[in-house]
């Protein structure tokens, strides 16, 4: 260089610039440092949303690794780019349009400034050895072999100055390689990246300040995964498709984000281009997988992926294996380090996978998808009754995205199987109320497939029950009874029993205590129903056969079996115990709520506050009614908030406010309907109203309430109850 001045001095009269001459003295005194260049990276982050924490904390690795190498790694579109640039200036070898393996060395080379006459080798392990400063290595996943071997040609130990950051859909696979994930942004940062990016693209869009608004674009950034790239081809399209327009036509994403702005590498100008540049890296036995995972819709566990994705070129032996690889390269989420590992692979590339399959692969696929999750709803189902109740409800419900994306396929595809599907969860349909589920049995009823699966009649007979169409109830319960099902006539029970047929529910749950399985908690279910006709005649009789009840219960282990059970007992001990009942609903609320068996939930919460609303200080009462109320009301059971509500008239009356009081039974058209020890009660209560009010004002109240809805009563009662 010295002599390249001198001649440039002799010739033409010029000296080097400063920034020339700097250069020299720093080569001559064998420390190198990052030099800014056009196009040389400087820390950048006002337009970096969201990303502070993770800044942080890839510096912190960064400044921490001497001699070795971190690694951001996670799916394309990420950000893992944009995270890197502002790390500050840095030699900077972008590989993404590097395809040869043999051309990553001089791209290296290249950015350091090294013109290299002798073994390449040597001079970049030469330079690394005096280079002060931050050397970034992007977009490596296509080249990982020959990154590694090039950074571990750098003998990064003898580096101490130097800092290597690479970026990769995989990591690298260096010794005391420091992997960082780069995740998706949080819900508030990708609502942010959204409004910012599409403010820019429509002025007025930052005007739009409605709630539900807001809450829209949120769930659009989160059917894009909250992935940086996608949130921002989206934005860009506003100003041309709204938000509501785009969120309802995700399905076409790949079409519709396919004009990212200019300047963007090619891989990062389209939605498609992303997942393009990641299928094409892929072998033939992940890329069968990964088109195959696009059934699951949510998360994936390896027994799932091995039973309903390992056939044909994929045997089942190969599969942990190879969704371990996707999981490596990004296009699945990782599972965590302990317990059963879920994998997910984000909705963008769910879309994209879709389509590499051809119909005839695709319904083999989804069929073995739904034979799946059918078997494993049906162990379930079993498992449910007995003593690992716990694990089968976390089972279901991890299931359970799955098996309603199986059941509306087999619905039109594999009636069979849609039977199975719905059929296996009218058990939680019932005791944890939900009443999604028990629609499918309802929805599944009308296929010939139906009568074969008495599951699903229990299931259509519970969800009419829960609605109050007794009738259809009971005709589909009987059905069930006469197609096998032992437990429909401890159905039929229940269905006379809130009818206030006494005789007819005894007759019926005495049924089923013989039919039923001998020592199985449906049996026990249906012993301790026998003590709620006689409890609610006020016979003495009730009380041992709710202990009875309640041992055999104790016996199967099962908490649902056992909390229903305790709240029998309850009911048996009623007045006359009260101590001895709200202990009893003490622990049935404990079991019940382990478990999330909100119907037994339910019904110990109403008969506690009822209880403690007719035998200690009333306020306190009136506070815990309307936790009850809100039970039934967002858990669905008309009959069972009729019930409450029944209870509350009672309530009011005790505390003085009688208008609120004849406006509820008026809305509930009592004292019909209502038997037993309740009838007086409500008699009592509605005597002391009339006595009380005048009687214009009462029946004023009482009309104003028989124009209320069951749900509008029970708004209005909330109004008269402490928040």
């Amino acid at each position: 260089m010295r002599a390249h001045r001198d001649w440039l001095r002799d010739e033409t009269g010029l000296d080097p610039s400063a920034a020339v001459r700097a250069l020299q003295r720093r080569l001559l005194s064998d420390r190198a440092s990052p030099v800014p260049t056009p196009g040389t990276p400087t820390r950048r982050t006002a337009g970096l949303i969201g990303r502070d924490a993770d800044l942080g904390a890839v510096a912190a690795l960064v400044e921490a690794g001497a001699g070795g190498v971190v690694t951001l790694v996670g799916p394309g579109g990420v950000g893992k780019t944009s995270l890197a640039r502002a790390c500050g200036p840095a030699w900077w070898v972008d590989l993404a349009a590097v395809g040869d393996p043999a051309a990553v060395a001089p791209a290296v080379a290249a950015a350091a400034g090294l013109v290299v006459e002798g073994r390449l080798a040597d001079a970049l392990a030469a330079w690394a050895r005096g280079a002060e400063g931050l050397l970034v290595v992007d977009n490596c996943e296509h080249l990982v072999d020959a990154v590694h071997d090039v950074l571990v040609g750098l003998s990064l130990e003898d580096c101490p100055a130097l800092r290597v950051l690479t970026t990769s859909r995989e990591r690298i696979g260096l010794p005391g390689e420091r992997v960082y994930v780069v995740d998706p942004l949080t819900a508030p940062h990708a609502v942010r990246l959204f409004t910012a990016r599409a403010s820019a693209a429509d002025p007025g869009f930052a005007a739009l300040t409605d709630p539900g608004f807001a809450a829209r674009v949120g769930a659009l950034c989160e059917a894009l995964d909250r992935l940086p790239l996608a949130i921002e081809l989206a934005a860009a399209r506003v100003g041309t498709l709204t938000v509501d327009d785009l969120s309802r036509r995700l399905d076409a994403r790949l079409v519709l984000l396919d004009a990212g702005p200019r300047g963007r590498p090619a891989r990062h100008q389209t939605l498609r281009a992303v997942v393009d540049w990641s299928w094409r890296l892929l072998g033939e036995q992940e890329r069968i997988a990964f088109a195959r995972l696009h059934v699951f819709a949510a998360g994936i566990d390896l027994d799932a992926a091995e039973a309903v994705i390992g056939y044909g070129p994929l045997p089942a032996g190969s599969v942990a294996h190879v969704v371990a690889l996707l999981a490596e390269r990004s296009l699945l989420t990782r599972p965590g380090s302990a317990g059963v590992g879920r994998y997910r692979m984000p909705a963008s590339l769910r879309v994209y996978a879709a389509e590499l399959l051809d119909p005839a692969a695709d319904r083999e696929l989804r069929l073995r998808h739904a034979t799946h999750f059918a078997g494993l709803l049906e162990a379930a189902d079993q498992g449910l009754s007995g003593p690992d109740e716990a694990a089968w409800v976390a089972v279901v419900e991890g299931a359970l995205d799955d098996a309603r994306q199986a059941w509306h396929w087999s619905r039109a595809h594999a009636p069979a199987l849609a039977a199975r599907i719905a059929g296996a969860v009218a058990f939680v349909g019932f005791w944890h109320l939900r009443a999604d589920l028990l629609a499918w049995s309802t929805l599944t009823l009308p296929l010939r497939a139906a009568r074969q699966a008495p599951g699903v009649l229990t299931g259509a007979a519970y969800a009419a029950w829960l609605d109050g169409d007794f009738t259809t109830a009971a005709r589909i319960a009987r059905e069930a009874l006469d197609a096998g099902h032992a437990g429909a006539a401890d159905l039929l029970g229940d269905i006379a029993l809130i009818q206030g047929d006494l005789d007819g529910a005894s007759t019926q749950y005495e049924r089923a205590v013989a039919v039923l399985p001998a020592g199985g908690a449906a049996q026990a279910i249906a012993a301790a129903n026998l003590a709620l006709p006689l409890a609610y005649r006020q016979d003495p009789a009730a009380l041992p056969v709710a202990e009875a009840g309640l041992a055999a219960a104790r016996a199967t282990g099962n908490p649902s079996a056992t909390a229903f059970a305790l709240f029998a007992l309850a009911e048996a001990h009623g007045d006359g115990n009260p101590a001895a009942a709200v202990a009893a609903l003490d622990e049935s609320l404990r079991l019940a709520t382990a478990v999330g068996g909100r119907f037994v939930m339910g019904v110990a919460r109403t008969a506690m506050v009822a209880l403690r609303g007719r035998h200690g200080p009333p306020e306190p009462a009136l506070a815990l009614f309307a936790g009850a109320i809100r039970h039934w009301r967002t858990t669905g059971g008309r009959p069972l908030l009729i019930i409450a509500l029944r209870n509350l008239v009672v309530l009011f009356v005790r505390t003085g406010r009688d208008v609120p009081a004849a406006e509820l039974a008026g809305a509930l058209d009592v004292p019909s309907g209502v038997y037993g020890a309740e009838a007086s009660r409500l008699a009592q209560a509605l005597a002391a109203v009339r006595l009380r009010l005048p009687a214009d004002t009462a029946e004023e109240a009482w009309q104003r309430g028989r124009l209320r809805t069951a749900d509008e009563a029970a708004a209005e009662a909330l109004r008269h109850l402490p928040a």
